[in-house]
This record gives C-alpha cells, structure tokens and sequence, in this order.
C-alpha cells in the first residue's frame, strides 16, 4: 500500500492522495489545479439539498472524483485503465468515502 498525504488542494480543498499524486505542483501553486473547473463543481454540488449524481467519465486516478464525493456528491465513474483503479480505492478508504 502507498503511503497516504493529506493535502490541501488550491489552497482551500481538502483531501487525502497518494504521495505520488499529493506531490504534484500544481496543486499548490498560486493558479492552482483546474481552479476555475473545482470551484464552479464545488459550487454547484453546494446549491443541492440532496446529494447529487455525477457521471464522471475519464476519473483517471481518481483525485478529481474523491473531491467531488468529499463534497457529497455520489459518483459513477468510468475509468478504462485498470491499472490505476488501486489508487481510486486507495483515495475512497483514506477519505471514509462511501462506494461510488
């Protein structure tokens, strides 16, 4: 098992990665990871008073899918490459998330 970093992503995002992704750059530099895409998702997950289904297509290694299911969104997520599906595990135990 990889070790596990928490991580404050764009400065306001809180999630637990795995080190090879909490050591990223662009997840603290000043412009930030995809700020304009997280905010705006953040902000229209908030606007629900239920919590809302999102397909997510290309979840990759499931940094982006671990956020939204953070924020109380419920995921399902397509991902094609098997060989990171370990890591989309790994981000949803380290973050006490419910199964997408």
């Amino acid at each position: 098992m990889t070790k596990m970093i928490d991580c404050l992503l764009n400065g306001k995002y809180q999630i637990i990665l795995p080190e090879h992704r909490a050591e990223r750059p662009e997840w603290y530099t000043e412009q930030g990871w995809e700020r304009a895409r997280l905010d705006s998702l953040h902000d229209k997950i908030a606007m629900f008073n239920h919590d809302p289904l999102v397909y997510y297509v290309g979840a990759e290694e499931g940094d982006m899918c671990g956020l939204l299911a953070t924020w109380g969104a419920k995921l399902v997520m397509f991902e094609p490459n098997e060989k990171v599906w370990p890591n989309i595990k790994a981000i949803w135990e380290a973050n006490n998330l419910a199964d997408p």
